[in-house]
């Protein structure tokens, strides 16, 4: 009896809200994948210093919370460039720009940061990138089968609810315990889909991105702080003699600097010419946009 009861108190102490399972088993789901991730570039990469840089990269990310990725901290912005993106900047076709706006070393790297804090076209062409369309898959798969659950086990749990107000099942104690365990399991898996989505939509929110999936890639406000924060850093060192005193002209200048690293950085997303991507730059007048 005294075994049976500390185990009772035990169970007692552990919160086990459908809150905190879910919480704990995305927790679990998640920490799978990045030992999935880890062992597939140990199993793949040849290169030891591509390797490395990869495993590395992962290390880092556990010593940022998940509040801090939600909400786009800048120590996880600042993360993500410096091992997502500053590797793979083509320094080459970039150099002239540096060049031509004579900008120092750092306010060139920050240009940059701004154009391209993340590998965002991972998220808006996931179709392009395997390993971002399996996770997306295998991700919706497993939302679709909690509410696929969901959907069988509620009338399940009505059926019994309505028995338990007849006189044959009204002290029956079994009933009562399988209804209590169905609907413990129906909260649980509301909660997974719930704080999932949320997540996703929290990421999406902190890059500006709508959730709509057929929006095309050009159309997101992520754009608005990208072109506009890049132009704030352009437009200064494209003015000329004729300039006067304060001078708040966008430059087409900065303008077409701007529309090539566009096409530079992303030429997945910013296919067209450059005279068609300054176009539309100026005719939206992105450095006036707020994010």
């Amino acid at each position: 009896m005294q075994q049976k009861r500390k185990r009772k108190e035990k169970r007692a102490k552990i919160d086990l809200t459908p809150q905190k399972v879910a919480q704990a088993f995305l927790r679990d789901y998640y920490q799978q994948l990045q030992d999935r991730m880890i062992q597939t570039i140990k199993d793949k990469e040849t290169s030891p210093e591509k390797r490395q840089h990869q495993l590395s990269y992962i290390e880092q990310l556990k010593s940022i919370t998940d509040d801090e990725k939600l909400c786009g901290s800048a120590k996880y912005l600042a993360l993500i460039y410096d091992y997502q993106v500053r590797p793979y900047l083509p320094r080459e076709k970039l150099k002239k720009f540096r060049d031509e706006l004579s900008l120092d070393d750092n306010k060139f790297e920050l240009l940059l940061f701004h154009l391209k804090p993340a590998p965002i076209e991972q998220t808006l062409i996931p179709e392009e990138n395997p390993a971002m369309k399996q996770l997306r898959e295998e991700t919706e798969k497993g939302l679709t089968q909690f509410n696929k659950r969901i959907k069988e086990l509620s009338p399940l749990v009505k059926r019994l609810k309505n028995l338990t107000e007849t006189d044959h099942y009204k002290y029956f104690r079994p009933i009562f315990v399988t209804i209590d365990r169905m609907q413990f399991d129906i909260d649980v898996c509301r909660e997974i889909v719930k704080q999932e989505r949320a997540a996703k939509k929290r990421f999406l929110g902190n890059y500006l991105i709508d959730k709509d999936r057929e929006k095309s890639p050009q159309k997101h406000k992520y754009w608005n702080a990208v072109v506009s924060n890049a132009l704030k850093i352009v437009n200064p060192a494209c003015h000329t003699d004729y300039c006067k005193a304060g001078c708040r002209k966008t430059h087409q200048k900065a303008i077409t600097a701007v529309a090539e690293l566009l096409k530079i950085l992303y030429p997945s997303i910013w296919k067209e010419d450059i005279k068609t991507i300054a176009s539309r730059i100026k005719q939206k007048d992105y450095r006036n946009l707020s994010a």
